[in-house]
């Protein structure tokens, strides 16, 4: 089966911000398979591995993962980026704040809270903000050729907090994958296929460790945010011909539409 066949029905979203993530977490393990052992016997599970169920499986099982640990980031953030750029913060807004809520107020028709209710009920506010960020991100969703580095940036956010959500199994198998390599070389000596391994293992730990934290997903989540005022920015000065709705879409706080 080609790669072609395997991903034909999936958008770019679904292959590259869940499945990717789910094949590099397993990655430890294909390669002490393919290169430490026998590869006839585990042909016969190959039509299993690739099957176009089995990935659309993993698809669910890595979004369901990435929502879940999703809620603990947002929280911790003090909710999304998107809602963090349009809050006041004080009587007197930084320009680009009071610019940006005034264009989101054109295009969507929803009038924003104000100080006021900001600071005396700042859930109820941020619960605005999230809704008229929803009516933009689907305005943007609808004109997505026109907008591609929203897009970009969307899945490039998708593909950090779903690595972010692998990251335990990937270093739980990455672990067992060392205790096989050391069995392994201490069985049947230490060949170059052996360290070939070992080494791979040992800089899946270190990059998994190093790099696949909470602040990438966070500076993901910023240049997603960034992007989608861009466009908002756009769409006031080149407005679609089609008269703007709001959505009150069943998407996450603050959340990009195709996660």
């Amino acid at each position: 089966m080609k790669a072609g066949d395997l991903f034909g029905d999936m958008d770019a979203y679904t292959r590259k911000a869940r499945i990717y993530p789910a094949l590099i977490a397993a990655l430890p393990v294909a390669v002490f398979v393919l290169l430490l052992l026998p590869t006839k016997p585990l042909m016969a599970l190959a039509p299993l591995t690739v099957s176009v169920g089995l990935m659309f499986l993993v698809s669910n099982v890595v979004r369901h993962m990435g929502k879940r640990l999703e809620s603990k980031l947002v929280a911790s953030w003090d909710g999304m980026p998107t809602t963090e750029m349009l809050r006041l913060g004080s009587r007197t807004p930084a320009p680009a704040v009071a610019g940006r809520r005034k264009m989101l107020e054109t295009v969507t028709g929803t009038r924003l809270p104000n100080w006021k209710l900001e600071s005396d009920r700042r859930d109820a506010a941020d619960e605005v903000l999230v809704t008229a960020t929803r009516s933009l991100i689907s305005m943007v969703r609808r004109r997505t050729e026109e907008f591609p580095l929203v897009q970009a940036e969307n899945i490039a956010y998708g593909y950090a907090r779903n690595m972010l959500a692998l990251k335990p199994i990937a270093l739980i198998a990455l672990s067992i994958c060392l205790v096989a390599d050391s069995l392994y070389y201490w069985r049947s000596g230490g060949s170059m296929e052996v360290w070939v391994v070992l080494s791979i293992h040992i800089i899946g730990i270190a990059l998994w460790s190093s790099f696949v934290r909470r602040w990438w997903v966070r500076q993901a989540a910023i240049a997603y945010a960034d992007r989608l005022f861009e466009a908002l920015d756009q769409i006031v000065r080149l407005p679609d011909t089609s008269a703007p709705h709001q959505s009150k879409g069943s998407g996450e706080v603050g959340a990009p539409p195709w996660s």
